[in-house]
């Protein structure tokens, strides 16, 4: 596995980790990171989900707020909002490194063309800031490994 690539089962347990531990948003991030590597989401994921979706229905809970947090932006850190963003800008550009293997056979390489692809596809900046955010989570990766 190169370093560009996610073993999607360790960023799995990564989030169930961090959702035990008390991040309530990491439960959406991992339902948003299953679907941007075409991978069925994790058991426990998909469990909680439907737990507290049947808490829902009951009536037991107030808003989803209580259930995963307030968005991103309603008084949160800034460092909080760029680690959100940063997220995404890494899973969009490993989504169009995965699509593109998927069509020519081979792996692209991550460049400029290649970046500037998934910015568009993502909707989260220009090539310079996917660049910039991608490169962010990268390093997080290496310095945790």
């Amino acid at each position: 596995m190169s370093e560009e690539e996610i073993d999607f089962e360790a960023e799995s347990a990564a989030f169930k980790q961090q959702y035990e531990a008390g991040d309530r948003a990491a439960l959406l991030h991992m339902i948003v990171a299953a679907w941007a590597h075409r991978q069925a989401v994790p058991e426990w994921a998909g469990a909680e989900l439907a737990r507290l979706c049947l808490r829902a229905d009951d009536g037991n809970i107030a808003s989803w707020d209580d259930v995963f947090g307030r968005p991103w932006g309603s008084g949160q850190q800034r460092g909080a909002r760029t680690r959100g963003r940063a997220l995404g800008a890494y899973l969009a550009v490993q989504d169009q490194i995965a699509e593109e293997t998927r069509t020519t056979g081979k792996r692209p390489a991550i460049d400029n063309e290649l970046l500037e692809r998934a910015a568009k596809r993502s909707g989260i900046g220009g090539r310079s800031t996917v660049e910039e955010l991608y490169a962010l989570v990268t390093r997080a990766v290496k310095a945790k490994s």
